[in-house]
């Protein structure tokens, strides 16, 4: 029976969340596994919570990594694994106590040397699971090519077979984006048999649209180098088993389709986190993935996002600013509440939109500091604030006076639903009081879709 190293890494995690990580291990219904904790300097404590649990447990052992982050770190645990799999643990992040037995079982079941997990979102935004590892999870032998496997390849939690690492001298490259992509599909093209595990559950707790850090020019070139690499990887594997390629492989269109949305939801609906210089490259690399598809694909990612309203989407902060569909007029009494209010609209999937906010709120000491000086917002005195803010906002006016969060999908749907202008607030109210109760029951472990 194979054995199994779990690596834990600590970059940026505090204390609690990261003992929350390491309980998940004490937890595991088997014991004869394997740890390594990679302390790499950027969580106050670490050291001293490591050495905790080294002297605690037995198979528990500590490392520093001279250079930050987590896929760094990664790589210092996989020098010092011992075990014929990895498995990747981050600071703040949980797998649940059935997972390295279940691992184990699969694996020997399938001889799989590539294994993948179901996938749960915890923390910010919506919570549940992953819909497209819920599909591969349950598939005993997936292909290289699987379309599941390509929308999963960038999420924590598989189990990797050392040899990859040894044999092949990979390693995650070191950098905050797309360093699962890089390894997953490097393992999966290079010939590693892929099998599910639904019994093995990985759940992030961190926000999944940015993961360690907010989209930079540097960080969105590195996250399509690894995509163009992963495009070129697929090309040549069709060329070898086809012995040509004409671009309209249903693999190739696939992998197309893949970078496409990903590029989409991973940047484009971030709109406001960018600036004009990455949306510049943004819309230069959509055009070049748009050149490559079929009219049939291209019309499917059209559909799919129809709430951006493809191809006719707004590049530029600027264009945003002058034509939002919808103007948020922001008017609670709980003010103490105005900052998750204001970050659960900067975190909507669609991101087309203005706030009007009361000087007065602006200036309570709540507002969230990140999103002062957003470019769609608007301050008016408190005094005349709704007559003033519906006469001048240029998007459909939308009264928000609950301080409860919003859903990051209510926008969305509120963008394509058929309606009456005169109905668009009813409908608002209508989809926060839907969408919030959802949520909750979500988080009460009821996985609703």
């Amino acid at each position: 029976m194979a054995s199994i190293t779990v690596i834990v890494t600590s970059h940026k995690t505090d204390e609690d969340a990261l003992r929350y990580s390491l309980e998940s291990l004490v937890e595991q219904t088997v014991e004869d596994f394997d740890v390594v904790l990679v302390d790499d300097g950027t969580t106050q404590g670490a050291d001293k919570l490591f050495a905790q649990y080294c002297d605690e447990y037995d198979g528990f052992v500590s490392v520093f990594s001279e250079k930050p982050g987590t896929a760094a770190s990664r790589n210092v645990g996989a020098l010092k694994a011992r075990g014929d799999f990895l498995l990747f643990l981050d600071g703040g992040d949980y797998i649940a106590p059935e997972t390295v037995d279940k691992y184990r079982q699969t694996q020997e079941a399938t001889k799989a040397e590539l294994l993948v997990n179901r996938y749960y979102y915890s923390g910010e935004g919506e919570p549940g699971y992953d819909s497209w590892s819920e599909q591969i999870c349950v598939v005993p032998d997936v292909d290289k090519l699987d379309r599941a496997l390509l929308n999963t390849s960038d999420l924590d939690g598989k189990l990797f077979s050392r040899k990859f690492f040894d044999l092949y001298g990979l390693r995650f490259p070191e950098q905050t984006v797309a360093y699962n992509a890089y390894l997953t599909m490097k393992c999966a093209l290079s010939g590693a048999k892929t099998a599910g595990c639904a019994g093995a559950i990985y759940e992030k707790k961190s926000n999944p649209l940015f993961g360690e850090a907010k989209p930079t020019a540097d960080s969105f070139r590195a996250f399509t180098a690894v995509y163009d690499e992963i495009l070129g990887w697929v090309r040549g594997v069709i060329e070898e088993e086809t012995g040509s390629l004409d671009g309209d492989e249903y693999a190739y269109q696939e992998i197309l389709t893949v970078y496409f949305q990903l590029l989409t939801d991973r940047f484009y609906r971030a709109f406001w986190h960018l600036n004009n210089d990455i949306l510049d490259l943004l819309r230069l690399k959509l055009e070049e993935i748009s050149a490559q598809l079929s009219d049939d694909r291209r019309q499917k990612i059209n559909a799919k996002n129809i709430d951006l309203r493809f191809p006719s989407m707004y590049i530029r902060l600027e264009d945003a600013v002058q034509m939002p569909l919808f103007s948020l007029l922001i008017d609670i009494t709980k003010t103490d509440a105005l900052g998750d209010l204001i970050q659960s609209f900067y975190g909507q999937k669609f991101p087309f939109f203005d706030l009007w906010v009361k000087q007065s709120d602006f200036d309570s000491g709540y507002y969230p500091q990140a999103w002062k000086n957003a470019p769609n917002l608007h301050l008016l005195p408190d005094e005349g604030f709704f007559a003033t803010a519906r006469r001048d906002c240029a998007g459909i006016p939308i009264n928000v006076k609950d301080e409860k969060p919003v859903d990051s999908s209510v926008l969305s749907e509120l963008a394509t639903a058929k309606m009456p202008r005169s109905l668009v607030n009813y409908k608002f109210a209508a989809l926060r009081k839907q969408k919030g109760a959802k949520t909750y029951l979500k988080g009460k472990g009821f996985n609703l879709r």
